[in-house]
């Protein structure tokens, strides 16, 4: 795979978020985005975006154990996948990640 462009801070990302079976138990669509926003410090999000965010949560129980972000293009070509088994907290830096703009590929 070809190295990623460092974010130049210009990129929007459109957020897609599927919790799954854990809607009830995980933030709304329109939370998660704002959650994001305050851990950042900044606004990623927006239209006409330039990547697209795909947060994809996943387990056996009652609440979600591993979590999927796939960055991609907008011809959905994929520019960075990353799982992560984490905690309630822990799934948050993970969305953040996700949302945070392209990176180069020696950094993943």
């Amino acid at each position: 795979m070809a190295p990623v462009a460092t974010p130049t801070g210009t990129e929007r990302i459109r957020l897609i978020y599927a919790p799954g079976l854990w809607a009830a138990a995980c933030p709304s669509a329109d939370a998660v985005p704002e959650l994001v926003r305050q851990h950042l410090g900044r606004d990623p999000f927006g239209e006409p975006a330039t990547r697209v965010a795909l947060i994809a949560l996943d387990g056996t129980g009652d609440q979600p154990e591993r979590a999927r972000v796939e960055l991609l293009d907008l011809t959905l070509e994929h520019a960075a996948t990353r799982v992560m088994a984490s905690d309630r907290r822990g799934l948050w830096r993970l969305c953040a990640y996700g949302a945070r703009g392209a990176v180069a590929s020696s950094r993943l």
